[in-house]
Protein backbone atom coordinates (compact mmCIF):
# COMPACT_ATOMS: atom_id res chain seq x y z
CA UNK A 1 0.00 0.00 0.00
CA UNK A 2 1.43 3.30 -0.73
CA UNK A 3 0.30 6.96 0.59
CA UNK A 4 0.32 10.14 -1.40
CA UNK A 5 -1.17 13.77 0.11
CA UNK A 6 -3.24 15.64 -2.06
CA UNK A 7 -4.25 19.13 -0.68
CA UNK A 8 -3.72 17.94 2.29
CA UNK A 9 -5.59 15.22 2.93
CA UNK A 10 -4.19 11.71 2.33
CA UNK A 11 -4.77 9.17 -0.03
CA UNK A 12 -3.94 6.08 -0.68
CA UNK A 13 -3.52 3.43 -3.99
CA UNK A 14 -4.43 -0.60 -3.48
CA UNK A 15 -2.63 -2.69 -5.42
CA UNK A 16 -5.22 -2.34 -8.33
CA UNK A 17 -4.01 0.87 -8.63
CA UNK A 18 -7.71 2.24 -6.87
CA UNK A 19 -6.71 5.44 -5.19
CA UNK A 20 -9.12 6.18 -1.80
CA UNK A 21 -9.06 9.08 0.48
CA UNK A 22 -8.58 8.97 3.77
CA UNK A 23 -9.73 11.74 5.96
CA UNK A 24 -9.83 13.46 7.96
CA UNK A 25 -6.15 12.23 9.02
CA UNK A 26 -2.42 13.72 8.45
CA UNK A 27 -0.16 12.13 6.55
CA UNK A 28 2.29 12.50 9.94
CA UNK A 29 -0.75 10.81 11.80
CA UNK A 30 -0.51 8.11 9.15
CA UNK A 31 2.93 7.35 9.95
CA UNK A 32 2.90 7.20 13.45
CA UNK A 33 -0.38 5.15 13.21
CA UNK A 34 1.51 2.90 10.28
CA UNK A 35 4.58 2.33 13.24
CA UNK A 36 2.19 0.78 16.17
CA UNK A 37 0.73 -1.03 13.59
CA UNK A 38 3.57 -2.78 12.34
CA UNK A 39 4.79 -3.30 15.87
CA UNK A 40 1.51 -4.94 17.15
CA UNK A 41 1.73 -7.33 13.53
CA UNK A 42 5.80 -8.10 14.62
CA UNK A 43 4.50 -9.12 18.02
CA UNK A 44 1.54 -11.51 16.74
CA UNK A 45 4.22 -13.40 14.55
CA UNK A 46 4.64 -16.73 15.60
CA UNK A 47 7.47 -18.48 14.44
CA UNK A 48 8.18 -22.60 14.96
CA UNK A 49 11.03 -24.20 17.16
CA UNK A 50 13.26 -24.55 14.34
CA UNK A 51 15.07 -21.00 14.58
CA UNK A 52 16.44 -19.47 17.08
CA UNK A 53 15.85 -15.78 18.45
CA UNK A 54 18.47 -13.00 18.60
CA UNK A 55 18.11 -13.44 22.45
CA UNK A 56 18.29 -16.85 22.52
CA UNK A 57 21.45 -16.87 20.50
CA UNK A 58 23.16 -14.08 22.37
CA UNK A 59 22.56 -16.22 25.99
CA UNK A 60 24.19 -19.61 24.51
CA UNK A 61 27.27 -17.71 23.25
CA UNK A 62 28.10 -16.39 26.76
CA UNK A 63 30.90 -17.90 27.96
CA UNK A 64 32.30 -19.98 25.18
CA UNK A 65 35.94 -19.12 24.41
CA UNK A 66 37.05 -17.07 21.39
CA UNK A 67 38.29 -19.20 18.63
CA UNK A 68 42.10 -18.50 19.25
CA UNK A 69 41.92 -19.87 22.56
CA UNK A 70 44.60 -22.20 24.21
CA UNK A 71 44.65 -24.14 27.46
CA UNK A 72 47.61 -24.76 29.88
CA UNK A 73 48.70 -28.77 30.69
CA UNK A 74 46.37 -27.69 34.35
CA UNK A 75 43.22 -27.24 32.10
CA UNK A 76 43.80 -31.07 31.09
CA UNK A 77 42.68 -33.42 33.62
CA UNK A 78 43.11 -36.48 31.40
CA UNK A 79 46.03 -37.15 30.53
CA UNK A 80 47.07 -40.59 30.30
CA UNK A 81 49.11 -42.70 33.35
CA UNK A 82 52.42 -43.74 33.00
CA UNK A 83 52.93 -46.63 31.12
CA UNK A 84 50.25 -46.53 28.68
CA UNK A 85 51.39 -42.98 26.51
CA UNK A 86 53.01 -44.26 22.90
CA UNK A 87 51.47 -47.57 23.13
CA UNK A 88 53.85 -48.90 26.05
CA UNK A 89 52.51 -50.84 29.39
CA UNK A 90 54.05 -50.75 32.68
CA UNK A 91 55.53 -53.63 32.34
CA UNK A 92 58.04 -52.17 29.79
CA UNK A 93 59.87 -49.83 32.40
CA UNK A 94 61.87 -50.68 34.98
CA UNK A 95 60.95 -50.23 39.12
CA UNK A 96 62.83 -48.13 40.44
CA UNK A 97 64.34 -50.33 43.11
CA UNK A 98 65.68 -52.70 40.04
CA UNK A 99 69.02 -54.05 40.15
CA UNK A 100 71.79 -55.36 37.93
CA UNK A 101 73.99 -57.55 37.66
CA UNK A 102 77.59 -57.16 38.27
CA UNK A 103 79.96 -58.22 36.04
CA UNK A 104 80.22 -62.40 35.70
CA UNK A 105 77.59 -62.42 38.36
CA UNK A 106 74.79 -65.28 37.95
CA UNK A 107 71.93 -62.87 40.20
CA UNK A 108 71.40 -59.18 40.12
CA UNK A 109 73.49 -57.77 42.77
CA UNK A 110 75.69 -60.85 43.50
CA UNK A 111 79.31 -60.75 43.43
CA UNK A 112 81.42 -59.45 40.32
CA UNK A 113 83.71 -62.25 39.66
CA UNK A 114 85.54 -61.23 36.17
CA UNK A 115 85.50 -57.59 36.69
CA UNK A 116 87.90 -56.42 39.91
CA UNK A 117 86.72 -53.40 41.58
CA UNK A 118 87.97 -50.99 44.48
CA UNK A 119 86.74 -51.26 47.81
CA UNK A 120 85.82 -48.50 49.96
CA UNK A 121 87.83 -50.20 52.91
CA UNK A 122 90.99 -50.38 50.71
CA UNK A 123 94.12 -48.15 51.99
CA UNK A 124 94.27 -45.66 54.11
CA UNK A 125 95.42 -42.47 54.98
CA UNK A 126 98.47 -43.62 56.29
CA UNK A 127 99.30 -46.95 54.14
CA UNK A 128 98.84 -46.76 50.50
CA UNK A 129 97.23 -49.21 47.63
CA UNK A 130 99.11 -51.00 44.47
CA UNK A 131 97.61 -53.14 41.97
CA UNK A 132 98.09 -56.65 41.89
CA UNK A 133 96.97 -58.85 39.07
CA UNK A 134 94.78 -55.75 38.20
CA UNK A 135 93.31 -56.28 42.12
CA UNK A 136 93.74 -53.19 44.98
CA UNK A 137 96.47 -54.49 47.57
CA UNK A 138 97.22 -52.28 50.45
CA UNK A 139 101.04 -51.85 51.10
CA UNK A 140 102.75 -53.16 53.78
CA UNK A 141 104.68 -50.24 54.87
CA UNK A 142 102.65 -46.99 55.93
CA UNK A 143 103.48 -43.78 54.48
CA UNK A 144 105.10 -42.57 57.68
CA UNK A 145 108.84 -42.71 58.74
CA UNK A 146 109.04 -46.22 58.89
CA UNK A 147 110.59 -47.95 56.25
CA UNK A 148 112.26 -51.62 55.66
CA UNK A 149 115.09 -51.82 56.95
CA UNK A 150 116.74 -52.73 53.46
CA UNK A 151 114.78 -49.83 51.75
CA UNK A 152 116.77 -48.89 48.48
CA UNK A 153 116.64 -45.68 46.69
CA UNK A 154 117.35 -45.12 43.44
CA UNK A 155 118.84 -41.71 43.81
CA UNK A 156 122.88 -42.76 44.77
CA UNK A 157 123.74 -39.33 44.15
CA UNK A 158 122.31 -37.27 46.98
CA UNK A 159 125.71 -37.57 49.42
CA UNK A 160 128.29 -35.12 49.00
CA UNK A 161 131.77 -34.98 50.51
CA UNK A 162 132.61 -31.85 53.33
CA UNK A 163 135.14 -29.53 53.05
CA UNK A 164 136.30 -27.85 55.64
CA UNK A 165 138.96 -25.29 54.20
CA UNK A 166 139.00 -22.19 51.70
CA UNK A 167 141.57 -24.21 49.25
CA UNK A 168 139.87 -27.16 48.24
CA UNK A 169 138.98 -26.81 44.36
CA UNK A 170 136.52 -30.21 44.31
CA UNK A 171 133.11 -29.12 41.96
CA UNK A 172 131.44 -32.22 43.77
CA UNK A 173 131.50 -31.42 47.60
CA UNK A 174 130.15 -29.11 49.76
CA UNK A 175 131.46 -27.01 52.24
CA UNK A 176 131.18 -27.21 55.76
CA UNK A 177 129.09 -24.95 58.17
CA UNK A 178 132.61 -23.82 59.79
CA UNK A 179 133.73 -22.11 56.13
CA UNK A 180 130.76 -20.71 55.83
CA UNK A 181 131.02 -18.76 59.31
CA UNK A 182 134.63 -18.04 58.29
CA UNK A 183 133.33 -16.33 55.13
CA UNK A 184 131.11 -13.97 56.92
CA UNK A 185 133.27 -13.23 58.67
CA UNK A 186 135.77 -12.11 56.34
CA UNK A 187 132.53 -10.48 54.23
CA UNK A 188 131.45 -8.40 57.96
CA UNK A 189 134.97 -6.97 58.21
CA UNK A 190 134.60 -5.12 54.86
CA UNK A 191 133.47 -2.06 54.03
CA UNK A 192 130.41 -1.56 52.47
CA UNK A 193 130.77 -1.43 48.50
CA UNK A 194 129.53 2.22 48.79
CA UNK A 195 131.13 3.45 51.63
CA UNK A 196 133.35 7.04 51.07
CA UNK A 197 136.54 8.23 52.27
CA UNK A 198 137.52 11.83 53.27
CA UNK A 199 140.36 13.94 51.92
CA UNK A 200 142.74 11.70 54.34
CA UNK A 201 142.73 8.55 51.32
CA UNK A 202 143.68 8.83 47.71
CA UNK A 203 141.03 7.96 45.09
CA UNK A 204 141.56 5.08 42.76
CA UNK A 205 142.44 7.30 39.98
CA UNK A 206 144.98 9.19 42.43
CA UNK A 207 146.54 6.26 43.03
CA UNK A 208 147.16 4.91 40.01
CA UNK A 209 148.40 8.30 38.56
CA UNK A 210 150.87 8.12 41.45
CA UNK A 211 151.95 4.29 40.41
CA UNK A 212 152.29 5.07 36.81
CA UNK A 213 155.24 6.71 37.59
CA UNK A 214 156.94 3.94 39.38
CA UNK A 215 158.86 0.68 38.03
CA UNK A 216 157.44 -2.71 38.65
CA UNK A 217 159.13 -4.74 41.48
CA UNK A 218 160.81 -6.78 39.13
CA UNK A 219 162.38 -4.31 37.38
CA UNK A 220 166.41 -4.36 36.12
CA UNK A 221 169.45 -2.39 35.11
CA UNK A 222 172.28 -2.48 32.57
CA UNK A 223 175.57 -3.19 34.03
CA UNK A 224 178.54 -0.79 32.98
CA UNK A 225 179.07 -1.13 29.40
CA UNK A 226 176.04 -3.61 28.75
CA UNK A 227 173.93 -3.66 25.76
CA UNK A 228 171.02 -5.29 27.47
CA UNK A 229 169.65 -5.15 30.92
CA UNK A 230 171.16 -7.84 33.19
CA UNK A 231 174.07 -8.37 30.36
CA UNK A 232 177.69 -8.60 31.34
CA UNK A 233 179.36 -4.93 32.33
CA UNK A 234 182.50 -4.18 30.45
CA UNK A 235 183.28 -0.51 32.14
CA UNK A 236 183.21 0.88 35.36
CA UNK A 237 184.33 4.63 36.30
CA UNK A 238 185.43 4.96 32.22
CA UNK A 239 187.22 1.73 32.66
CA UNK A 240 187.28 -0.83 29.84
CA UNK A 241 187.40 -4.52 30.67
CA UNK A 242 189.31 -7.11 28.46
CA UNK A 243 189.88 -11.25 29.38
CA UNK A 244 192.45 -13.28 27.40
CA UNK A 245 194.03 -16.86 28.09
CA UNK A 246 197.21 -15.97 27.60
CA UNK A 247 199.46 -13.65 29.74
CA UNK A 248 201.01 -10.87 27.82
CA UNK A 249 203.92 -10.49 30.15
CA UNK A 250 205.49 -8.72 32.85
CA UNK A 251 205.92 -5.09 31.43
CA UNK A 252 203.67 -5.33 28.56
CA UNK A 253 201.86 -2.27 27.98
CA UNK A 254 198.08 -2.08 27.94
CA UNK A 255 195.81 0.41 25.91
CA UNK A 256 194.77 3.41 28.24
CA UNK A 257 191.66 2.74 30.91
CA UNK A 258 191.82 -0.87 29.94
CA UNK A 259 191.50 -3.62 32.16
CA UNK A 260 193.07 -7.36 31.05
CA UNK A 261 191.80 -10.29 32.87
CA UNK A 262 193.56 -13.06 31.95
CA UNK A 263 192.06 -16.57 32.88
CA UNK A 264 193.22 -19.98 32.50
Amino acid sequence: MATTETKGLMTYVDKNGNKFLIYPVTKAELVDGLDEAMQAFAAGLNYDDRYYTEAEIDQKLQGLPTAGHKHTKSDITDFPALGTAAAKNAGDFAAASHTHDYAGSSSAGGAANSANKLNTNAGSSTQGVYFKDGVPVVMTYTLGKSVPADAKFTDTNTWRGVQDNLTSTATNQSLSANQGKVLKGLLDGKANASHTHDDRYYTESEMNTKLNGKANSSHTHNYAGSSSAGGTANSVNGLTFAAQTTDPGAGSSLATNKVLIVYA
